[in-house]
């Protein structure tokens, strides 16, 4: 990556285009200096890996058909001018046209940062988030709203938990950028420095917020919480029981049931049903059924606390 950034001669990444010549050097096969030529087939590009993966990818790369194969990780990938606009680092299958490279922009960030501190930090949040337009059951809690950004869960003791975020929200722009999908804004986020302040625009409950927080450095480790399977319960799949200091407690959930599906687990502290409080498992049990009976395709939002993160789920109708 350093020799690379040696190289360089004014690559601009962002001002690539789909259809650009380009053209790769490396030594595939052991092969020293092959050059091959293609197109820029896409940008922005992101899940790579299989859904099963635990790996994360700091994901924007660049597609292009240029032949590469193993050997050519590391090689620069440079327009007809001689400019660098990126690094060649992952093929999907040999001979299939279907090569990656990391941009330049974000290789010269890093660069930058390990020439002048020896090390790259990131910027964080703490939120896991969802596209709305990938989920038919999200649209249904926004409807007439096509993108955006939906915060699935608000990790414990993060930046995003010192905001107001919540749960559930719908975020359709940052610092008055409209986002389309989760990768903007993974996207805009990872290209802010570490402690910057940033603001979102929040759709919440049918009331626009403006909601200010600040970057902080990604850890290099995060605990996650273990699955669990227990016996079946009846009805909704549910088994509940009053919470020590608030909220109700998920005692037991049915393989299979509604509540599994929607990926509630023993141990969460359910805290609201759609837009009530709840300290009571009878109080949950017909909040649900009552959401259910009146808008069966929305289903019913619950926000619970699952070892300390705030998170939320959708318990559908064909519960059991």
């Amino acid at each position: 990556m350093l020799r690379i950034c040696r190289l360089w001669n004014g690559g601009d990444s962002d001002s690539l285009r789909v259809g650009q010549l380009v053209c790769a050097i490396g030594a595939p096969f052991n092969q020293d200096y092959s050059f091959t030529c293609g197109w820029v087939s896409g940008k922005g590009r992101n899940n790579l890996l299989s859904p099963s993966s635990s790996k994360a990818l700091f994901e924007d790369y660049i597609q292009t058909d240029a032949f590469i194969n193993p050997g050519n990780s590391g090689g620069p990938l440079f327009d007809v001018e001689g400019r660098v606009i990126g690094m060649n680092t992952l093929v999907n299958g040999l001979g299939r046209g279907l090569a990656f490279a990391i941009p330049s922009n974000l290789l010269r960030d890093a660069t930058d940062q390990l020439i002048a501190t020896g090390r790259v930090r990131r910027p964080w949040l703490g939120v896991r988030i969802t596209s709305l337009e990938g989920s038919k059951t999200l649209r249904e809690q926004f409807p007439g709203i096509e993108h955006g950004v939906v915060i699935n869960t608000v990790e414990a003791g993060t930046p995003a938990a010192a905001s107001e975020l919540r749960p559930g929200d719908l975020v359709t722009a940052v610092d008055a950028v409209p986002l389309r999908n989760a990768h903007d804004l993974v996207r805009y986020v990872q290209r802010t420095k570490v402690g910057q302040a940033i603001r979102f625009t929040v759709l919440r409950r049918g009331e626009t917020l403006d909601i200010p927080l600040n970057t902080a450095e990604q850890p290099e480790a995060s605990a996650r919480a273990s699955d669990r399977t227990d016996r079946p319960a009846p009805s909704l799949g549910l088994r509940l029981e009053k919470g020590e200091t608030q909220g109700v407690r998920v005692a037991e959930v049915a393989p299979g049931s509604a509540a599994a599906r929607a990926d509630l687990q023993p141990g969460d502290l359910i805290t609201e049903v759609g837009a009530d409080p709840v300290s009571e498992p009878q109080t949950v049990m017909r909040a649900i059924q009552k959401l259910l009976a009146e808008d069966p395709k929305k289903g019913a939002l619950i926000r619970f606390i699952r070892s300390g993160k705030k998170s939320w789920a959708i318990i559908e109708r064909g519960s059991r």
